[in-house]
């Protein structure tokens, strides 16, 4: 059965590796794309050790298998979705006040 599944990582076509799956990294390339590259393959190794994970949970927990897609997607998507950083209440706040401010002036300039 085959389910797409975000990763949240990007990388250009002419830097990947199809027969492997992982982001090339070369000598060739920009410090900076290395490091992209480098970020992206940690990034997958995770998702794969998080696949494992849940296979080893449904090979112990045989019947949950009609849960399978959602059980693996829930693994996956601690890992994925785990770093993505949060807005702190300062940020909140300051775009609440932006927003205020934007339709105040709307509100003058109709008038």
């Amino acid at each position: 059965m085959k389910t797409k599944i975000s990763t949240n990582v990007k990388v250009y076509p002419s830097q990947w590796n199809y027969r492997q799956y992982k982001a090339i990294i070369s000598h060739r390339l920009t410090e900076l794309d290395n490091y992209n590259n480098t970020i992206v393959n940690s990034k997958l190794n995770e998702c794969i050790i998080a696949f494992n994970q849940a296979k080893d949970y449904l090979c112990q927990n045989m019947t949950t298998l009609n849960q399978k897609i959602n059980i693996i997607k829930e693994y996956i998507y601690k890992v994925t979705m785990s770093k993505k950083k949060n807005r702190g209440p300062s940020t909140l706040d300051i775009q609440k006040v932006k927003r205020k401010n934007h339709k105040r002036k709307f509100k003058n300039d109709r008038i």
